[in-house]
């Protein structure tokens, strides 16, 4: 079989669970650097596993929910078999068998898009104009739990589920969660939907974090959402907390408000208030945004790692960026570990890349993925700074190319007008992850 067998799982989140609960009352006021030194020796817990540094700081926040909850040590062994156990074990078993079976690599998580709906129009949302234009298409309830199914068989235990505001549609992903109990989902909710009920209902799930959008200070994040926002924001991470589940704050970072987002003073307040770690998600103008003086420079994001590694060495809680934590390790890993499924049932290579190359409508995941698209893809190779770069920036020409042969087509009203940065003159500036920025030292 390609994923573990129950009693395999069971198993050895048994035994990662016993050495967790040894050193958990380390880790309240620890930094990162003392904790992962003393965790490093856990039987059965591969610290480099995969994701490297990055897989290092996951495991140290879910030993820190651990500390936090005071959860028993079966409640501590379930969380693992939900947590690690299948995005990490059983994930790298089913790749392996998907390379066997598919000629696939495999994808390590899934991106998924229920609806592109949202209560709320913010001017650096990267899906800024497909929120209201194309609002009334989404992807049924039965297509999602299919799809989550030949997922996993590729070895995606893990799935970021986004939008549009994906707790328009909580009693699905209610539902999902349940049948799919091995499955970790990540939902990044701008908050303001997070109820009693809807905390409740997710939480006890056990298998579902919140990713909730604070872009700041209230007064920074309230110009951006609206006013109050940023109160019922941060009211969401510790209601979930309350509950039972795990949170973590999920900015926008710009030029604007980096600075902001990295200070003692925010950093503080987010784990005061409960969550379990920071995701930091770069602006990027692909979804008609017009603010260009919002983008990172390659001396912002060279701070920005300096920064956060300062916030490593001092504070007990880990920051991600998507930027810093792939250039990293070799640029962008999109269809090498992630494809998105947008609410039409599109595949894209991701969610920042609005061009598909097949739909899960009309054939299985692991067939969609043999399309051109993804071979053109994963074909290419890394720039002289060891650095593969973004498809919609220095790479653009792949998608171009497949447009033109008609092995892909835009998915939004905007698609096609990402081509007008194809000019080398506007390298500087195009809307990227990684564009024009020099591999991280």
């Amino acid at each position: 079989m390609n994923r573990l067998s129950t009693w395999t799982a069971a198993t050895v989140s048994k035994a990662i669970a016993k050495g967790l609960m040894k050193v958990s009352a380390l880790v309240r006021k620890q930094p990162n650097d003392v904790v992962l030194a003393k965790i490093a020796a856990i039987p059965g817990l591969e610290l480099e596993h995969g994701r490297g540094r990055d897989s290092a700081h996951f495991f140290l926040n879910f030993l820190r929910h651990v500390e936090r909850r005071g959860l028993s040590e079966r409640d501590v062994a379930k969380r693992t078999e939900q947590y690690l156990v299948h995005p990490v074990i059983a994930s790298e078993s089913a790749r392996q068998t998907a390379r066997v079976r598919h000629g696939l690599t495999g994808l390590r998580s899934l991106i998924l898009s229920p609806t592109v709906r949202c209560n709320l129009r913010c001017e650096h949302c990267y899906n800024l104009y497909e929120i209201h234009e194309d609002g009334h298409d989404r992807l049924s309830l039965e297509t999602m739990e299919r799809v989550l199914g030949e997922a996993k068989e590729l070895g995606a235990y893990r799935v970021s589920v986004i939008g549009g505001e994906p707790l328009l549609r909580w009693r699905d992903l209610v539902s999902l969660a349940e049948t799919h109990s091995d499955v970790l989902f990540t939902v990044f909710t701008n908050g303001l939907l997070v109820t009693d009920e809807v905390a409740s209902a997710l939480a006890a799930r056990g298998n579902v974090e919140l990713a909730v959008s604070v872009d700041g200070p209230a007064a920074l994040h309230d110009r951006w959402r609206g006013a109050g926002t940023y109160l019922r924001a941060v009211n969401a991470i510790e209601r979930y907390v309350a509950h039972g589940g795990m949170a973590l704050f999920a900015p926008t970072v710009t030029a604007e408000n980096y600075e902001a987002l990295l200070s003692d003073a925010f950093v503080d307040a987010m784990i005061e208030r409960g969550a379990y770690m920071g995701y930091l998600h770069h602006y990027d103008m692909v979804g008609g945004q017009e603010r260009a003086d919002w983008l990172l420079s390659p001396e912002q994001l060279q701070r920005m790692q300096r920064r956060i590694e300062e916030i490593h060495r001092a504070k007990p809680v880990s920051i991600l960026s998507n930027v810093v934590s792939d250039l990293l390790r070799g640029g962008c890993p999109a269809v090498r570990d992630f494809v998105h499924i947008n609410h039409k049932g599109e595949v894209e290579p991701c969610c920042m890349v609005p061009f598909a190359g097949a739909s899960i409508h009309d054939q299985s995941l692991a067939a969609a993925l043999k399309a051109p698209l993804f071979s053109d893809v994963c074909a290419i190779g890394p720039d002289a700074h060891g650095i593969k770069r973004c498809l919609v920036g220095e790479n653009l020409v792949t998608i171009r190319r497949a447009v033109d042969r008609g092995n892909a087509h835009g998915t939004t009203t905007r698609s096609h007008a990402l081509f007008a940065h194809e000019d080398p003159a506007l390298l500087a500036k195009l809307p990227t992850c990684f564009s024009s920025t020099p591999a991280l030292q």
